[in-house]
């Protein structure tokens, strides 16, 4: 398949990614938007850095069909138009993305998740690209079986290095159904000769102990929060080291649940996201962010500001193609707790 640079997208991606002033806090410029007109249940969401955003999650509880709807940021907008679409790809749990582009400037994605016909423990993943960007739909390709686990979340590195262009992805699951010890794995995402996308796992590691993780990484560094005992989030930072991450010890930094977790880098700047209470089904909580600068070395955590209310929050950083000082954050949220509900998305700029 043949393939060309758009040098000018790939320089404008990488000023993106390398510069603006330290984010603080975040103006939100639209709350409460609707995501399709189905009800879904545990959503995430991930953006390519630019333009594209795409939103996975189940249409029920249980072993159930997974969707996913993708999205544009037109530019100097205050909303993101998402297709009209809920489209299904397969069946399982907990399924969680991650985004991308390529050296060739077109967009790529790797998706997770737990749950197939005969193991519900099986954990997934597939990936997908496209020419260009994603439109409605996204030509996921058949998927791997790589481990057994729950609740696997993933990040992609958007920088690519090499002939051809490869990058790293990063995989955390617990190994149990509820709180247990955490496993990773570092997975290597690479163009073949042909200019065919592959992704290899790397042997899994365990290296904490907690519930529902999420992680990000930008430039080789790693940020994953997690619930741990009931109420208390956590987090860690780490080096990702050929198919190894060197983590540090995890450490309080919040109360609440269902963290979710975006990064950037040079400055490091992330958002993190997560509900103040966990409330029974049909009920809705707080919700309440952070942003922070972070690096190898820790996190600098700044106070929680109460944004919204409703269930599973998740947010994603991006740009872009006219690169604003800071970025835009997306965020998506279900109505209520415990089932499927209507989603919801804000979305804010991130101000010095």
């Amino acid at each position: 398949m043949q393939r060309s640079i758009s040098i000018t997208l790939t320089i404008a991606m990488a000023m993106a990614l390398t510069v603006g002033a330290q984010a603080q806090s975040i103006t939100w410029t639209e709350k409460g938007g609707s995501v399709g007109s189905g009800n879904w249940f545990i959503p995430k969401v991930a953006s390519d850095g630019s333009q594209s955003l795409v939103v996975i999650g189940q249409n029920g509880t249980g072993l159930v069909p997974l969707e996913y709807q993708t999205g544009v940021y037109p530019n100097y907008a205050t909303s993101i138009n998402w297709n009209a679409t809920d489209n299904s790809y397969t069946a399982g749990e907990a399924p969680s993305v991650a985004m991308n582009v390529d050296p060739y400037y077109d967009d790529i994605a790797v998706e997770v998740h737990q749950g197939g016909q005969n193991n519900g423990a099986a954990l997934w993943s597939h990936i997908a690209q496209t020419t260009g960007e994603f439109g409605s739909t996204i030509p996921w390709n058949s998927g791997d079986e790589y481990d057994t686990g729950y609740n696997p979340t993933v990040a992609m590195d958007p920088f690519w290095t090499g002939l051809g262009g490869s990058t790293s992805v990063v995989e955390v699951h617990q190994a149990g159904k509820n709180l247990s010890n955490l496993w990773y794995h570092v997975g290597t995402l690479a163009y073949d000769s042909s200019f065919n996308l592959t992704l290899t796992w790397g042997p899994a590691y365990q290296f904490d102990y907690g519930y529902v993780p999420s992680v990000s990484m930008c430039g080789g560094v790693a940020v994953e929060v997690h619930e741990g005992n009931p109420g208390t989030l956590w987090y860690s930072v780490g080096t990702v080291s050929g198919n190894k991450v060197n983590w540090s010890a995890s450490t309080q930094y919040d109360s609440g649940y269902n963290p979710s977790v975006s990064a950037t880098c040079n400055p490091g700047t992330l958002v993190e996201v997560h509900q103040g209470q966990n409330p029974g089904v049909g009920k809705s909580s707080k919700l309440w962010y952070h942003v922070a600068p972070y690096s190898s070395s820790g996190v600098s955590w700044t106070p929680a500001k109460e944004y919204d209310t409703g269930c599973y929050p998740t947010a994603t950083i991006f740009y872009g193609y006219m690169i604003s000082d800071s970025g835009w954050v997306g965020e998506t949220h279900t109505e209520v707790c415990g089932k499927a509900s209507a989603l919801d998305y804000d979305l804010g700029t991130l101000i010095p």
